[in-house]
């Protein structure tokens, strides 16, 4: 476990980031609940992770979005369930992350499942 007060407090962060994710949790409201400034926050976050708060919620909604979309589920609806804009917003993260869109990257899933079976 942490052993510093920041330590716990980005603990404390990502905690609430993976439990609420897909929906609009803000930089105030986890600040305020983990009991560090915004900015603070930010630096003793990115420090621990690597990550901004936000680009590891981004992070944390891409990765469910990518279980969902091998599952077999529709890119509209993963955006939606995982806490993206819209399929848009979907799209130019799953291009900018992986070269493809989210329904290449399901179709491609499909087919190794297929292959597999």
């Amino acid at each position: 476990p942490p052993a510093t007060r920041e330590g716990r407090a980005v603990a404390r962060a990502r905690e609430m980031i993976d439990a609420c994710f897909a929906e609009d949790l803000g930089l105030a409201e986890i600040a305020g609940e983990v009991g560090l400034s915004r900015a603070h926050l930010c630096r003793a976050f990115k420090a621990e992770t690597g990550f901004s708060p936000h680009a590891y919620q981004i992070d944390r909604r891409f990765r469910a979005a990518c279980r969902l979309l091998a599952a077999g589920e529709g890119p509209a609806q993963v955006a939606l369930d995982v806490g993206f804009y819209d399929q848009s917003h979907l799209n130019r993260v799953f291009k900018a992350r992986m070269g493809v869109t989210p329904g290449a990257f399901a179709s491609s899933a499909r087919s190794s499942k297929i292959g597999a079976a």
